[in-house]
């Protein structure tokens, strides 16, 4: 969810931090909810914490899950019996008042919750700056996984030639910074792009930039270490992206580019009934016109994927890039989260592939001009 200064520093001020004895945990149920009790306290697990205990007692999750659905009984019997068996180790249980939320190794939290709120701090008063290069895009926090993520620009704009759209063909370049006061995510920074014409936000697959975990070192060295990134920041490869949009510009779409994209994007549907939005999705990307044309129906067997792959469409694979990334960045912020952000990605992957119609072209050849 996007966040605002006072939700995120209420969420992060109720987070507490405690050092505990895996061997000496243990749990309980009480309503059909799983209890984890040590010492004096007994709290309800969180899913995500269930899940981050499998992961130290080394169980795979979904055995958990199995047995789950066969009564919580089931699942609390065997967890107890593998805390039993383990050797002894510390881990930090990370709770409020309600609940346990989490549970990592110290090493793993670059930012506990008040050091967190101490680092939001320090990129607020950085963005805001006279002097600043950046601009902040979108703040998000995900409760579950305890994860802010920070979506940052340089306020520097760039002429991409290559854009089809040359009325404003006008391009940001930015960075994604993301941590996890659980420990569940590696302080880490990636490369994302902004089309200003139509406001859509595309993540680059490039490897990111991760940080040493220092988490011993003062606070004030670890936000400087975020700082520095910003103050310094890689240089956009402009000329990469005039080469990848030229190639998506002038390379025709697959049916399989086109059936793919739309599958991802239909997850964006709010229910089953929202019909509007797949009616919106299918309409840019010219569904009914290709499945007109094409009759699969009429297969006696459905073609293979390397058939699908080398079958045209009217689009461009930009046009399907396009429609990715705008439907992703202007989603319902009732979508979850992660389905979002998986299209952003998706629309990177999409501008820096190979296309598929890059070769001889096998399938039929349709007439978009009869069709």
């Amino acid at each position: 969810m996007s966040v605002t200064a006072s939700l995120l520093e209420n969420f992060l001020s109720k987070l507490k931090y405690e050092e505990i004895k895996m061997q000496e945990l243990s749990l309980d149920l009480s309503s059909d909810q799983m209890i984890c009790k040590y010492k004096d306290t007994a709290l309800p697990l969180t899913e995500k914490a269930l899940e981050k205990m499998c992961t130290y007692l080394r169980i795979p999750y979904k055995f958990c899950c199995t047995l789950q659905s066969e009564g919580k009984g089931h699942v609390l019997s065997y967890l107890q019996k593998q805390l039993s068996q383990i050797q002894p180790f510390t881990l930090l249980m990370v709770k409020n008042d309600a609940e346990v939320l989490s549970f990592s190794e110290k090493k793993d939290i670059y930012f506990q919750g008040a050091e967190a709120w101490e680092c939001d701090k320090r990129i607020e008063q950085m963005v805001k700056a006279p002097d600043s290069i950046w601009e902040l895009k979108t703040k998000d926090l995900l409760q579950d996984e305890g994860t802010i993520h920070y979506s940052l620009f340089l306020k520097e704009d760039y002429s991409i030639s290559s854009d089809p759209d040359q009325t404003k063909p006008i391009w940001r370049w930015g960075f994604r910074f993301k941590h996890s006061v659980f420990g569940s995510e590696v302080p880490s920074m990636g490369a994302e792009l902004f089309r200003m014409v139509c406001a859509n936000l595309t993540y680059l697959p490039e490897k990111s930039f991760k940080w040493p975990l220092q988490y011993n070192e003062n606070l004030d060295t670890r936000i400087d270490n975020v700082e520095l990134f910003f103050k310094n920041p890689p240089e956009p490869k402009i000329k990469t992206l005039e080469r990848f949009v030229a190639k998506i510009a002038s390379s025709k779409a697959s049916l399989k580019e086109v059936s793919e994209a739309r599958n991802k994007l239909l997850k964006l549907k709010v229910d089953k009934a929202d019909w509007d939005t797949q009616k919106r999705i299918e309409d840019s990307l010219e569904w009914g016109r290709i499945m007109r044309a094409y009759q699969l129906k009429d297969y006696d067997e459905r073609p293979s994927k390397a058939w699908f792959s080398k079958a045209t469409t009217p689009l461009k694979l930009f046009d399907v890039w396009n429609t990715v990334t705008r439907e992703a960045s202007s989603a319902s912020i009732d979508i979850d989260f992660n389905i979002r952000q998986g299209l952003l990605v998706y629309g990177g992957q999409i501008l820096t592939k190979t296309p598929d119609l890059c070769g001889t072209q096998i399938p039929p050849q349709i007439d978009w001009g009869l069709n």
